[in-house]
């Protein structure tokens, strides 16, 4: 029996977290614009958001059946730097579902990225998650229209958040963003906030 667990929760490891308060408020957040920050390595904010980008991937939200009704979903992660770009699709490896990735997809860990120019996870139901750095990586989605975004640690121009808006625009799509409010300029942000455009989940 023990071993049977064991194998589920390889197979299946987010059936088997138990949520913190914070990532639990972040994970339940309807809005459709929501920041969730704290402290760095104390609330599991990357993790959280690997479990968000994962839940809308597979149309599996257990909070959010609205988004499992749509059709497969493509999204962009994006990472202040190609370095924490690749922890991120590391721990979204860990956690996701292996038979649930389409053929081809593949993860190499000497690199600690998905393969692809752009690294690409791609899900069986064709659900599709692009990869890249705030760092020098903005004209890359140029012209790409997608069901969501992830900012995983704050950007500090502004310019940058349009552009994301803008790729949500046709489809109505949702931003979230994980972050650690720490040497960054994020003036844009609270404005963002103050005038309930963005949802802060703070903790």
């Amino acid at each position: 029996m023990v071993a049977e667990l064991r194998r589920r929760e390889r197979e299946r490891p987010l059936d088997y977290v138990r949520w913190l308060r914070g990532q639990d408020a972040f994970l339940r957040c309807q809005a459709k614009r929501k920041c969730y920050r704290s402290g760095n390595q104390l609330m599991g904010k990357t993790w959280a958001g690997c479990a968000e980008t994962w839940w809308r991937l597979d149309r599996s939200h257990p909070f959010r059946p609205d988004l499992n009704a749509k059709p497969p979903p493509v999204g962009i992660v994006v990472g202040a730097t190609w370095p924490q770009c690749n922890t991120i699709q590391a721990k979204m490896w860990s956690l996701c579902e292996r038979s649930k990735l389409a053929e081809g997809c593949e993860f190499d860990p000497a690199k600690g990225a998905f393969r692809g120019k752009y690294p690409t996870l791609r899900h069986v139901n064709g659900g599709i998650i692009h990869f890249v750095a705030a760092a020098g990586d903005v004209l890359s989605i140029a012209g790409k229209t997608v069901d969501f975004v992830w900012i995983d640690e704050p950007i500090s121009d502004p310019r940058l958040y349009s552009e994301l808006l803008a790729r949500l625009r046709r489809k109505n799509g949702d931003l979230y963003m994980t972050f650690t409010p720490v040497n960054a300029r994020e003036e844009w942000l609270r404005y963002e906030s103050e005038a309930a455009r963005i949802t802060d989940l703070h903790f």
